[in-house]
């Protein structure tokens, strides 16, 4: 595989642990195959080849989200997270994390999360980069969203799975546009709008990346109406 063209490789996930640390949940994958787990050999035997590609590891995803809310409620607690993100990213070569918190869930947690980000970044200095996923619905994170991401290098921007097998029609999974008009579903949202959205509440264009789809999602068909004809 080649990583030629890459700014930026992702390792994900670790998982946040109730008391602030940051832990492998695949140890042999990350640690053991091949006789010294895929985090060394890609710091140490694929990173070598493409001078100027950095790696993060990534702490968090959809299912390991749920200690996010009283790490980050808890200086302790956010001290202990960052201090272990700093030991992770210097004993397995990685430039930086990125946090993948999905997602706060009130304004206090969201509040917290620029607390969170404030802590790493305290903890990892300007040396090592810091990313972060970030939800296509910016009420997530309300006023504390300038307060977020002035921390960050820059924010990952969860632009797909607009459209899916839980809609009533088929539709697009990550529409760069979209035509209300048109569309039975409503307004489900799209790529240009959500950086539009993000540009408008200051946070600057050359600090997001937009999260690209290399997928699909199947869909069962059954009698009614639908959008587009399948083969």
């Amino acid at each position: 595989m080649s990583f030629s063209g890459l700014n930026f490789v992702l390792y994900a996930f670790w998982q946040p642990n109730a008391d602030g640390t940051i832990s492998s949940l695949d140890t042999w994958a990350d640690l053991q195959i091949g006789g010294n787990g895929m985090m060394l050999q890609l710091n140490t035997e694929v990173k070598p080849q493409y001078p100027g590609m950095k790696t993060l590891l990534a702490v968090g995803g959809y299912t390991l989200s749920s200690n996010f809310a009283a790490i980050a409620a808890s200086k302790s607690l956010r001290d202990a997270f960052a201090e272990s993100c700093l030991s992770a990213v210097k004993t397995y070569g990685f430039d930086g994390i990125d946090i993948d918190w999905e997602f706060p869930a009130s304004a206090t947690e969201a509040s917290n999360f620029a607390l969170l980000v404030a802590a790493l970044r305290s903890h990892l200095g300007t040396k090592y980069y810091i990313s972060l996923a970030m939800s296509v619905n910016l009420s997530v994170y309300g006023a504390s969203l300038l307060d977020i991401t002035k921390w960050a290098d820059f924010v990952n921007l969860m632009t797909y799975d607009f459209g899916g097998p839980w809609d009533t029609y088929t539709s697009l999974n990550a529409p760069l546009y979209h035509d209300t008009a048109t569309d039975p579903n409503g307004d489900r949202g799209n790529v240009a709008g959500v950086v539009n959205a993000y540009k408008s509440a200051g946070v600057g264009a050359s600090k997001m990346t937009v999260g690209v789809a290399l997928y699909g999602h199947s869909v069962r068909m059954n009698c009614g109406v639908h959008r587009f004809s399948f083969p």
